[in-house]
């Protein structure tokens, strides 16, 4: 089995956790759904608002997910070219005029 590295595992669940919350969540919600001591939930999530992740609302103080994750994935999607060749298939012309 591959070495999984414990920090990493634990945030990137934090995010698929959000990822169910248009509306975020607060610490104490997270930390539940992830079976996580708040210091710990704490401080992954300074991290992932530090690296532009998730973001948190000043008014509810509740966190939730940015745009980055999509930013990525789209990134990943135009250097596949996916958009072209789907495009093209869909004219029937595959790529070709």
């Amino acid at each position: 089995m591959a070495e999984i590295v414990q920090s990493v595992d634990r945030s990137l669940c934090i995010l698929e956790v959000l990822s169910d919350y248009e509306d975020g969540l607060g610490i104490t919600e997270i930390a539940e759904k992830v079976d996580l001591h708040k210091s710990t939930v704490y401080r992954l999530l300074n991290t992932l608002v530090w690296k532009g992740y998730i973001k948190q609302n000043k008014n509810t103080s509740k966190y939730g997910l940015t745009l980055k994750l999509f930013e990525l994935g789209n990134k990943k999607v135009r250097k596949n070219g996916f958009c072209y060749n789907s495009t093209a298939l869909l004219k029937g012309t595959n790529g070709k005029d």
